[in-house]
């Protein structure tokens, strides 16, 4: 089996100029860096996305969420699971939520149809658009990150 190493320095250092700044501030500032890495991989999806209509290309999004009691976060991008495709006939169907309030669905939700696409079907072959763009952009993510951290520790 093949060995990897990998030597990150500065870690520390940048552990502690984050709790200088105080949780919350700290927590916007990481946030605020996934969001800008997140920034290339999204634009790289929606170039990779298949355009049979154009609607899986256009609904793509960024989630970040910040980890309880440390000043951590992560960042999902993808297609927005909200998102649906109309029906054959091009209209939604109005449901009620548990809420009560009205939301139109369609006939199959905009993530669902990027796993297909990503993963393949018993019909269809894989394409895995995602796994591209991540490829792609994974280097320019990282630097937008650094690039964006740097720059709120600098100005503080």
């Amino acid at each position: 089996m093949d060995t990897v190493t990998v030597d990150i320095q500065g870690l520390d250092e940048l552990q502690k100029a984050l709790e200088a700044l105080g949780r919350d501030v700290a927590t916007k500032v990481v946030r605020d860096g996934l969001k800008a890495g997140a920034a290339p991989l999204m634009e790289e999806m929606a170039a990779q996305a298949p355009k049979d209509t154009g609607l899986l290309a256009e609904h793509f999004t960024v989630h970040t969420k910040s980890i309880k009691d440390n000043i951590a976060a992560v960042a999902f991008v993808g297609p927005d699971s909200k998102i649906d495709y109309p029906d054959a006939d091009g209209s939604y169907r109005i449901k009620l939520t548990k809420a009560g309030k009205a939301k139109e669905v369609g006939s199959i939700s905009v993530a669902s149809v990027a796993r297909f696409l990503e993963f393949g079907t018993v019909k269809m072959k894989k394409n895995p658009f995602i796994t591209r763009a991540f490829e792609a952009k994974k280097g320019a993510a990282m630097q937008a990150i650094i690039d964006t951290i740097k720059k709120a520790l600098s100005s503080k």
